[in-house]
């Protein structure tokens, strides 16, 4: 099934053609410097390993988030953690060519639309770096409210080094849409 976009459209799941993109962009780390997860990815040798990563994340809806024009995968989506009609949120645009484009705020709505209207949730949460100051504004523009601010939550690739970083912990509530 696709959610379908004006520039792009989603589908659920991952073939080996995909994990190897997302094994390229585990590798990038102008694209991992400020996930949560970023430090620990970049390590990552294997196609298996990255399919074992994504298989450990609890009860995970992962989208490849692909682009209209070319139906080349650009990104991907997951929504996980779903409990008490709630999910937390993650987004990866890993094709550096599509950034600025609207691609995050698209796919973005989307995911919001689908956890609220098909999946029945009312709430949806997220955690992003204190220094991802472009994704920041998009989650506000989306409607996100910031709920805290949680102290060196990650480590983040800052400035050409590696630093502690906060986590601003924001939240769309389907209300709000």
């Amino acid at each position: 099934m696709a959610i379908k976009g004006k520039k792009i459209y989603l589908e659920e799941g991952f073939s080996n053609k995909q994990y190897s993109a997302l094994l390229k962009w585990f590798n990038d780390i102008e694209i991992m410097k400020y996930i949560f997860f970023g430090k620990d990815v970049l390590t990552f040798k294997s196609i298996k390993r990255v399919k074992s990563f994504c298989q450990k994340v609890k009860d995970a809806k992962y989208f490849g988030i692909y682009s209209n024009k070319s139906k080349k995968l650009i990104g991907y989506a997951v929504i996980h953690d779903f409990k008490n009609k709630q999910c937390q949120l993650g987004i990866i645009i890993g094709d550096k060519t599509c950034w600025g484009e609207g691609i995050g705020y698209e796919t973005t709505k989307l995911m919001a639309k689908y956890s609220f209207d098909k999946l029945g949730l009312e709430k949806i949460c997220l955690r992003v770096s204190e220094y991802n100051k472009r994704a920041i504004r998009l989650y506000k523009k989306l409607g996100f409210n910031l709920i805290k601010k949680i102290p060196e939550d990650r480590e983040a690739y800052h400035n050409n080094k590696w630093v502690k970083s906060a986590a601003l912990r924001m939240e769309l509530r389907k209300k709000s849409m």
